[in-house]
């Protein structure tokens, strides 16, 4: 599990998991199946709301979120498609201002615990190449992709700036 806007809060939170979201499943694509079935699919499913947090444990203590939000973002994953974003419709309605972002809906579907849902997909991007996701880097290869985004979003969050937007032009 992945959160953000947990501790610092962030407007941008929603944006930046599916920003977050494009890039492991950059870093997957590399991957190559043991049993020769091609490159590593991620689910991934986003849900912005409300949750309790804190560390946890007398003997081992771990930082733990609970919570209804924890639960739909479990059901955004599980119920997904191998290779493709699926966010809730509390998370659709936060990036609705956000132009690199193009959803289809997947209409009303039952989740387990949860009832009716409507949850969206990313629109299909070009994510062939990491050029693509990262051009005004120059950055080709996956894994320093992935290192130099999350060098850079530390940076970013350290120094207060924000994050660079995707590309208008990745979106197909």
């Amino acid at each position: 599990m992945v959160t953000a806007g947990l501790l610092v809060h962030d407007l941008e939170h929603a944006a930046t998991m599916v920003r977050f979201g494009l890039a492991m499943q950059q870093a997957a694509a590399q991957v190559m199946m043991p049993n020769g079935a091609g490159p590593v699919q991620m689910r991934i499913g986003i849900h912005s709301g409300p949750v309790l947090s804190g560390v946890i444990g007398k003997i081992r203590k771990r930082f733990c979120l609970v919570g209804h939000t924890v639960n739909c973002a479990s059901r955004m994953e599980s119920g997904g498609i191998p290779g493709r974003i699926q966010v809730s419709s509390s998370t659709h309605a936060l990036l609705q201002h956000c132009s690199e972002f193009q959803w289809e809906s997947r209409g009303p579907i039952e989740v387990k615990g949860l009832g009716t849902m409507t949850p969206y997909l990313l629109v299909a991007l070009d994510t062939k190449g990491v050029d693509i996701l990262f051009p005004q880097d120059g950055i080709t290869d996956a894994r320093s992709a992935v290192r130099g985004q999350a060098a850079t979003a530390a940076e970013e969050l350290l120094t207060g700036q924000e994050c660079r937007p995707l590309p208008r032009d990745s979106l197909s």
